[in-house]
């Protein structure tokens, strides 16, 4: 279900109902009730988009972006610390992109979550049907969430990120992990080799970086 008409009512009426509670007063109420509605109107249901956007500019796991929690978040450090996750507590890097996600985000009285539930107090659950529906938009009808957190991975390698950095990002514990997404990008190494061998041409002596000479075989005895 898209966030509709009738779904903006009810936000703005719990939202007058918070501020009024809060004691803001009457004169700052309609500044304060506005800074607090989601910003993007979307067919789709506002907190789908968002974990989207999130999911593409972390690489974080879909449970992590859907438990994320509000005190959890240390936007002048670019950071969330997440006390548990797949393989403990992890930092969760906000780069730029992630932050103004969080930033637009309208926040609902009471409820911890980034992301928060229809039920009081708990978190956004219904992630698969929009995505269903985004993907077939897309043309891309195989396309699974967890394939965001692969883009994220596989786009860092081919810009020759290492994978020790690369998993350290993703939260893995062993680099085998991590290794499996070098065959998505081109192949660097090579480009590693490419790169270093060209800084070493340039200390070489001679225009091309000095004269080719034949190796001589070594004589035994």
């Amino acid at each position: 279900m898209g966030w509709m008409v009738q779904d903006k009512a009810d936000w703005r009426r719990a939202c007058e109902e918070q501020a009024e509670a809060e004691g803001i007063a009457p004169a700052e109420r309609k500044r304060w009730v506005a800074a607090r509605q989601p910003r993007r109107d979307s067919p789709e249901d506002w907190r789908a988009i968002a974990a989207y956007r999130l999911l593409i500019f972390t690489g974080a796991r879909l449970s992590e972006i859907l438990t994320l929690r509000l005190d959890w978040i240390d936007a002048a450090a670019g950071v969330a610390r997440l006390p548990d996750s797949k393989t403990g507590p992890k930092n969760l890097y906000l780069p730029p992109g992630a932050l103004a996600v969080l930033e637009s985000l309208p926040r609902m009285s009471g409820n911890p979550y980034v992301l928060p539930g229809d039920r009081a107090g708990a978190p956004f659950v219904d992630i698969q049907k929009p995505w269903q529906r985004v993907r077939a938009l897309a043309g891309l009808p195989d396309l699974r969430i967890h394939d965001l957190r692969h883009a994220f991975a596989s786009a860092a390698v081919a810009a020759g990120d290492s994978l020790f950095i690369v998993g350290k990002l993703l939260g893995h514990r062993q680099a085998s992990t991590t290794e499996r997404y070098a065959h998505l990008a081109p192949d660097p190494a090579k480009a590693v080799a490419d790169r270093t061998a060209e800084r070493l041409r340039k200390l070489l002596p001679g225009k091309e970086g000095g004269a080719v000479l034949p190796l001589r075989q070594s004589r035994s005895g």
